[in-house]
């Protein structure tokens, strides 16, 4: 049997878009077909763990109770896909996609995008007649406050990608092959972070 040291890719469009409640799927296969049946596998909502799947077992992340799943039929074809039904204005953002099969850890990563939510938001400004922040705005601000809890937590898995440069006012930028990768949540958040303490 074929392992998942196969590259595997994100298929489907790069910005899934949704309307509140509704379902979307985030496309994620193996590639060349192989079964993802014992693999393991953890879909991350930018540091939070969404959805695992281990031993033939589906967990459900914290606020994803009863909304998440993967295609168990379709895992033996190498779909290794989430889907999220009932959606609410927080699935909007990035998430990452990692299959483990034995030391080998492969990762590709996903969006759900904010257009529609955006949309929702100003028909609620044009009804109450107060201006609402952006969805930029909320999603910054809650990067920020993520980022700095790593930052403050030293046992975080993720603490040493904030590293400071010698000058000790910036952290250094993370190196992104991809426009996806470089939009995710880590780059984006080093990038906030510096862009504030510029500021």
């Amino acid at each position: 049997m074929e392992t998942a040291s196969n590259k595997f890719k994100l298929i489907g469009p790069c910005d899934d878009e949704f309307d509140l409640g509704s379902a979307v799927t985030l496309s994620c296969h193996l590639s060349p077909e192989v079964s993802a049946v014992d693999l393991e596998i953890r879909w991350f909502k930018e540091t939070e763990c969404a959805c695992l799947y281990k031993n033939r077992q589906v967990t459900e992340g914290r606020g994803y109770e009863g909304r998440v799943s993967l295609f168990t039929q379709g895992l033996q074809r190498s779909n290794v896909s989430l889907q999220i039904t009932n959606s609410i204005g927080s699935d909007v953002g990035y998430y990452l996609c990692q299959v483990t099969d034995g030391d080998t850890t492969l990762e590709c990563t996903a969006t759900v995008d904010h257009k529609a939510l955006q949309r929702v938001v100003k028909t609620a400004q044009r009804t109450i007649g107060t201006e609402l922040p952006t969805i930029e705005d909320i999603y910054h601000k809650h990067c920020l406050g993520k980022a700095r809890n790593i930052v403050k937590d030293i046992t975080h898995p993720n603490h040493g990608l904030f590293s400071l440069l010698p000058s000790g006012r910036h952290y250094r930028s993370l190196r992104s092959r991809t426009s996806r990768l470089r939009k995710s949540f880590f780059p984006e958040a080093v990038i906030l972070m510096n862009t504030i303490q510029t500021l």
